[in-house]
């Protein structure tokens, strides 16, 4: 795979958090944050230690969403 391909890629299928949050449908960072604690999502790629940088998946991110959704209709 060409360096350009890669470099597509990543940018049409990788979200930061904050686009990850909004792509779930999830109202605050902090419900987002306790989702990844508790494992129900996951980034798909992080860098650092003490404070990392962490990247999801577009696709993960909406179905979790769709997920949560269908969860909140059950519910509501």
């Amino acid at each position: 795979m060409k360096k350009s391909e890669i470099k597509k890629w990543i940018e049409n299928n990788l979200v930061r958090a904050e686009e990850a949050r909004q792509l779930t449908g999830q109202t605050s960072m902090s419900a987002f944050k306790q989702s990844v604690k508790t494992g129900q999502i996951s980034p798909f790629v992080s860098f650092g230690e003490k404070k990392p940088y962490q990247l999801y998946e577009k696709s993960e991110m909406l179905e979790y969403g769709r997920k949560l959704r269908e969860r909140k209709g059950i519910y509501e």
